[in-house]
């Protein structure tokens, strides 16, 4: 296991009927930070060496965006960003 994963977990929730998968890293009680993804073959784990530089500071959650990583919806390649915001 890496560093990156050693103060992670994962969560899926219900967004809009979709069953959306997200890595949460650090404290609850500290300010939220989002990082959100989108190029290439980018999904919630490729975001841990950042987190893990951020949880001192903040709690750092990563979405796995609709077609990406665990994420419900993976068969529809072509989902627009409007998709993303509402999701979001």
């Amino acid at each position: 296991m890496s560093s990156a994963d050693s103060n992670v977990t994962d969560h899926f929730i219900n967004v809009n009927g979709l069953n959306i998968h997200y890595r949460d890293w650090g404290d609850p009680q500290l300010p939220p930070l989002m990082i959100l993804h989108g190029s290439g073959n980018a999904h919630s784990r490729s975001w841990g060496h950042i987190a893990v530089a951020l949880v001192d500071r903040y709690r750092v959650i990563v979405p796995d965006l609709r077609v990406m990583g665990k994420a419900a919806g993976r068969q529809n390649q072509t989902t627009p960003g409007r998709c993303f915001l509402r999701m979001l």
